[in-house]
């Protein structure tokens, strides 16, 4: 048998498997009475759907887990249509979410999660049921922050928290924000997966590609924390004013005193000040003598990445594809989640 036999036959076995579990899906509707949703007896008609996936996934056929479901969910949104009926369809979202978490498309993942909750809320009548804190979501995404912090962990969290970041902290610290930012938190650390799996996979980091994802996601950090330091801010304001008025009693100490003389010493107001402030602030915290002096320097390089980053990224950049820079800037900010920690 030749290479190309070969792969003809893969593909006939693909086919056959995916047509196979529609039909055994279709089969199981057809004798599905009319009637409300029923998690166990739905969960058991859509039985050969979960297990293709599952074995899918195993063995790394993502594309044949996406396919079938894509050619299932129209057969069960037609059944409740025909038949004024309503079918749970949780697990069917929820297994395709983690098909699409281990192929690093994290927004679709999240997406077909976020349905999966819907469904289950639906199912169950309990509104207070949260996918993120299910032990399925934890196995397939905590677990996954968790394997990269132990490869790849945060140089920068033992200089503001005297320990190495874990899953267990990382949980914890995303339990303490609010509702208006979990999921973004949730987005960000598997962004953040995502590239690093890219670079182990391809063994280069400096590629004009991946700098745009990295100082996206330190844009979509900033965005978060300032969202979330709102909350915490005894002033309200720019996150200029709430940084250097509003945390002047903190467990630290005056946080804002410090972030202030900070902004007073290295005053960035355009790019070129940026790229010059930039890695002196890191070496700052790589060189603080304690946890005030680090923070508050993570705090006051929150601050100008959150006026520079977001308004202009682009090859001019001296650090567009600089993985070191790039990759400290990510790492302090996500050392900032603990927002409930340092704040209070």
């Amino acid at each position: 048998m030749t290479s190309n036999d070969a792969w003809r036959e893969l593909a006939g076995n693909r086919g056959l498997i995916r047509d196979r579990t529609v039909q055994d899906v279709l089969r199981n509707l057809r004798a599905r009475p009319d009637g409300p949703r029923n998690q166990a007896t739905d969960d058991e008609i859509l039985s050969p759907l979960a297990d293709t996936t599952a074995l899918a996934i195993g063995v790394g056929d993502v594309a044949l887990a996406r396919e079938v479901f894509r050619r299932t969910l129209p057969l069960l949104r037609e059944h409740e249509q025909r038949n004024t009926s309503e079918i749970h369809k949780g697990a069917a979202f929820f297994n395709v979410g983690v098909a699409h978490l281990t192929s690093f498309d994290f927004i679709a993942a999240m997406q077909f999660f976020e349905m999966a909750q819907e469904e289950t809320r639906l199912t169950t009548g309990s509104e207070d049921y949260s996918v993120y804190e299910d032990e399925l979501f934890e196995r397939n995404f905590w677990d996954a922050v968790d394997q990269e912090l132990a490869e790849r962990p945060l140089r920068f969290y033992p200089k503001l928290w005297g320990r190495q970041l874990d899953m267990k902290q990382v949980v914890a610290d995303w339990c303490s924000l609010s509702n208006d930012t979990k999921l973004g938190c949730i987005l960000c650390w598997g962004a953040w997966i995502r590239i690093a799996r890219l670079e182990g996979m391809t063994g280069a980091d400096h590629t004009l590609s991946l700098g745009y994802a990295r100082w996206g996601l330190v844009s979509d950090l900033t965005i978060l924390l300032e969202t979330e330091i709102r909350r915490h801010s005894s002033v309200d304001g720019t996150l200029g004013k709430m940084l250097f008025q509003g945390f002047r009693c903190t467990q630290f100490g005056d946080l804002s005193r410090r972030a202030e003389e900070l902004h007073e010493r290295h005053v960035v107001r355009d790019q070129e000040a940026f790229e010059e402030t930039l890695p002196v602030l890191l070496s700052n915290i790589e060189s603080a003598v304690s946890t005030t002096d680090a923070l508050a320097t993570a705090l006051y390089l929150l601050y100008i990445c959150r006026n520079q980053v977001n308004h202009r990224i682009d090859f001019g950049m001296t650090y567009h594809a600089d993985p070191g820079i790039s990759h400290d800037a990510v790492q302090t900010l996500f050392s900032l989640l603990g927002v409930s920690e340092w704040a209070k």
